[in-house]
């Protein structure tokens, strides 16, 4: 069985033209234009998102933090989300305009539908914890206010002579 592999130096040039014709797109993501700085790892893929929805093509450098949300890289925690440098001007114009649109919702009107009844018992009981909590913190101030002002009491007795 013989595979015929395409020869570029054929009779009529024409697939070694063909090649050369197509335009090689090939860049370093280092190299292309930054879109945007995101805050973290998620906003850069929100905003990948976006541009995505818009057809246009981007990267985003790895933010190198760790599972508990420590850097490790030096310098800036920025995730930057970079796209090619004709699509730069048209990409920072999608990033805007999602940004103003998301500002403008109103959460407040959004009717998101009925809570289900253990959504409604978990916030009951974290108001609960609340209340619980703060009012331990209360106590605990209160003991040591009383702690504090029996020791400066028994100095000032002690100094006195009493």
């Amino acid at each position: 069985m013989n595979i015929q592999q395409p020869d570029d130096h054929d009779a009529s040039g024409g697939d070694a033209q063909r090649r050369e014709d197509v335009p090689q797109h090939r860049m370093d993501a280092s190299t292309m234009p930054i879109a945007c700085e995101a805050r973290n790892e998620f906003e850069a893929q929100c905003v990948q998102s976006v541009l995505e929805d818009a057809g246009i093509q981007s990267v985003m450098d790895p933010s190198g933090v760790a599972i508990f949300g420590f850097p490790l890289r030096a310098g800036s925690t920025v995730v930057p989300v970079r796209v090619l440098p004709e699509d730069l001007s048209r990409a920072k114009q999608m990033i805007s305009e999602a940004r103003w649109v998301g500002k403008s919702v109103d959460w407040d009107d959004v009717d998101v539908g009925e809570m289900p009844p253990d959504v409604i018992r978990m916030l009951s009981r974290a108001r609960t914890d609340r209340v619980i909590g703060r009012v331990m913190m209360a106590v605990a101030w209160i003991a040591i206010a009383t702690v504090f002002i029996s020791i400066v009491i028994g100095l000032v007795r002690s100094l006195t002579g009493r």
